[in-house]
């Protein structure tokens, strides 16, 4: 019987290249990067050397037409002087713009190469040479501009504007790609974007993502920090090190954050080698208390206010007024600092209640501490089995007025399970008839070597045809009849 044609594995029939087999290419190299490629720093060296990359490109008819109409172009034998290029994701648009960039920067330099050879001839004359310019705006920055932008001699400026700079650049520039960038500036704290409603309020950001629903109305403009109140505040913002000189002094009364947001303050921020000045946007005192609030739930920062301690719940009415200090989150309580060995004045005969803990680790760190940060705690010992909740307590999340309801108790001691029954050592082979013969011969010897052990044969029978076809039935049922008289329990497979 003769073998069927399989196709082979293809690892067998295409060698790949050393550097994919080594896993000495990073992924990154695959990913295309014309300012890399304008920049030359040697980060892509696929790309970046004429040599290596014709070796990989497919001179297909459309690239070719294009290379053709732009010699002619730079020849002076063309009017049309701009190309637009459609393509799907992945489609070949920065590797397209790459094969100009080399072809016409330094054509008398090109390698001697296939591809080469067919734009050559495709064009049909000598390549122009002409000095090539990359605008990649996916690199333009709302505050540096355009970082790295190499001149003809090699030279490397930053373009810090350079919309102002290149009048053109607006109208070359994709709407989204604009958008994209002035709204990058509002996440930096450069402008404030405002959508007016029809009631007349507006709807603010600043130092945060606009929305998607936002972004695509008509209506969002964009206006600078000093010229402009916050309709609302991220309460995000108010956490320690967000916003320049706000967290100086390592804490921040209401009467100094309302300073900072009286309009018209400016901060400092450094910078790479220079220090920039930006206005702080006015904010009301409705929406700055607001945004107080809304941090001390989250626990972004932690609110003092004489006895009063507030970390992670609703702020208590009557609380946050002028004298309220806002402070840096507290540091969280580990479970073993519950244990009645850490806090002994805080149980009695094995139990206790989350308004005894508090009491208790407010005396021991020496500063009243919220209860939100003890019910985190108390929450960490009963997931990790260091405290248990005693039968009709409050919930563990309760709010501070049933703190003293939360009933706590030492968890129950658990008798470790059994251990696990030894693995018997085993071995198996898969043996032939004369092979048994063998290993019965051994028998008394095996039982011998044991020395007094359970030794045991788990045998199995398996027939096969080696033609590949199936074994007659009479055959099964005389082989099982045969192994009966052995055993009842071996079966034929």
């Amino acid at each position: 019987m003769t073998k069927t044609n399989r196709p082979r594995p293809w690892h067998q029939v295409v060698r790949l290249k050393d550097e994919l087999r080594t896993g000495e290419l990073a992924l990154a190299e695959f990913a295309a990067d014309l300012h890399e490629v304008a920049q030359a720093r040697g980060r892509r060296p696929v790309y970046e050397d004429p040599a290596k990359f014709f070796a990989l490109t497919y001179p297909t008819h459309a690239l070719r037409e294009l290379v053709r109409d732009v010699a002619a172009r730079l020849a002076g034998r063309s009017d049309k002087a701009v190309r637009q290029l459609e393509l799907t994701y992945g489609g070949g648009k920065t590797h397209t713009l790459i094969t100009l960039h080399h072809l016409f920067r330094d054509p008398a330099g090109l390698p001697d190469l296939p591809a080469v050879r067919e734009f050559r001839e495709h064009v049909g004359a000598d390549l122009p040479q002409a000095f090539t310019a990359a605008l990649c705006f996916d690199k333009i920055d709302a505050e540096r501009g355009i970082e790295g932008v190499r001149g003809p001699g090699g030279e490397t400026r930053a373009l810090r504007h350079p919309w102002s700079v290149l009048a053109f650049l607006p109208k070359l520039l994709h709407p989204n790609v604009l958008l994209d960038t002035v709204l990058q500036g509002v996440e930096r704290g450069l402008f404030v974007a405002r959508l007016v409603r029809p009631d007349g309020t507006a709807r603010t950001w600043w130092r945060e993502t606009v929305d998607p629903e936002a972004r695509s109305d008509p209506q969002l403009e964009v206006v600078l920090p000093g010229k402009c109140e916050l309709g609302a505040l991220s309460a995000d913002l108010l956490g320690p090190g967000v916003l320049p000189e706000l967290w100086d002094d390592g804490t921040v009364t209401i009467p100094a954050l309302r300073d900072y947001f009286a309009g018209g303050r400016a901060v400092r921020i450094p910078r790479e080698g220079y220090d920039e000045t930006q206005v702080v946007p006015r904010c009301g005192e409705p929406a700055l208390l607001e945004a107080v609030r809304e941090a001390v739930e989250r626990g972004g920062v932690w609110l003092t206010n004489g006895p009063a301690s507030v970390w992670r719940e609703q702020i208590p009415y009557g609380v946050l007024n002028d004298a309220a200090v806002l402070r840096t989150p507290p540091d969280p309580v580990p479970a073993q600092a519950l244990s009645a060995d850490a806090l002994p004045g805080a149980w009695r005969d094995g139990a206790t209640n989350g308004a005894a803990l508090t009491r208790a680790l407010s005396q021991s760190r020496r500063t009243t501490l919220p209860w939100g940060l003890v019910r985190e705690g108390i929450r960490a010992g009963v997931e990790s089995r260091w405290l248990e909740v005693a039968e009709g307590s409050a919930a563990v999340g309760c709010a501070y007025d049933q703190a003293g309801q939360l009933r706590l108790k030492r968890p129950a001691e658990v008798a470790a399970p059994p251990p696990p029954p030894p693995v018997p050592a085993a071995a198996g082979a898969l043996l032939e008839g004369s092979q048994i013969q063998d290993l019965a011969e051994l028998v008394p010897k095996l039982l011998e070597a044991s020395a007094g052990s359970d030794l045991r044969f788990r045998v199995a029978a398996v027939l096969r045809d080696d033609a590949g076809g199936s074994v007659p039935e009479e055959v099964k049922a005389a082989l099982a009849e045969l192994l009966a008289t052995v055993s009842g329990e071996l079966e034929i497979r």
